[in-house]
């Protein structure tokens, strides 16, 4: 049995981060449709990596990576995991509040995902390397809030 598990980052986070969110447990399919809900989210994948599967070539796939980001979807979008189980976390930011951490119009990110690496460079592996040796989950939403605050800085530092 799957499971979901959200949880409320500390103020100043909260001024930006609607909620992290925690997902694990067994797949009872290979492809999922994401469908637009308003919001930008940055995932983390702690297991196996999914592909973005590019709608107008289902064969083909944009992105095969272990983190990324998902801009504001008009439509939605079409993942597949590579492996019988899910392991993921991510960050879902306000609809205003993702701008904090990125040096580059947020609008860039409209209908897109993108490999994080290719914006934060090996901070994000970083982050996930440490999440992966965390020993519990709580500990890990806790390196998630230290780890943004400390990307916030840097990135509102370079404005």
């Amino acid at each position: 049995m799957s499971f979901f598990i959200p949880y409320i980052p500390q103020f100043p986070l909260s001024e930006f981060v609607e909620c992290f969110w925690y997902v694990k447990g067994p797949l009872h399919y290979k492809r999922e449709k994401i469908l637009p809900i308003g919001t930008i989210d940055l995932m983390i994948n702690l297991g196996s990596p999914y592909k973005v599967v590019d709608k107008t070539n289902p064969e083909k796939f944009k992105l095969n990576k272990y983190f990324w980001i998902a801009g504001f979807q008009t439509e939605y979008l079409l993942i597949e995991a590579t492996a019988a189980e899910t392991n993921m976390i991510g960050v879902r930011f306000k609809p205003e509040g993702a701008y904090a951490f990125f040096n580059f119009p947020i609008s860039e990110l409209n209908n897109q995902t993108v490999a994080m690496d290719l914006i934060w460079g090996r901070f994000i592996a970083e982050v996930r390397e440490r999440l992966l040796a965390s020993e519990n989950l709580s500990d890990r939403f806790k390196l998630l809030e230290t780890m943004l605050l400390r990307n916030r800085k840097r990135c509102c530092s370079e404005k």
